[in-house]
């Protein structure tokens, strides 16, 4: 995880560019499968593991009412921060 130490941000994962974001799509990912993709070193996940457990959250949950980035996010913060 790296610190941005004049901001006290923390950002997980590599950062995308554009381009390799479009591609994605291109290649059929959700964006919760994107960005739960990002994540998956950070959480003990490989990409196929994590974009798999976000596939159900893709297109608004499939009724597009619901931002898959913030579903990818959630399934995150769960995964890396969550209780049982």
């Amino acid at each position: 995880m790296e610190t941005n130490e004049n901001r006290g941000e923390y950002r997980m994962g590599k950062q995308l560019s554009v381009s390799e974001i479009s591609a994605m799509f291109a290649g059929g990912l959700s964006c919760s499968q994107v960005v739960l993709g990002q994540w998956a070193d950070e959480l003990g996940y490989d990409e196929e593991e994590s974009r798999r457990m976000a596939s159900a959250f893709g297109a608004g949950m499939f009724r597009g009412e619901t931002w898959g980035a913030v579903t990818g996010a959630l399934i995150a913060i769960g995964l890396k921060y969550g209780y049982s």
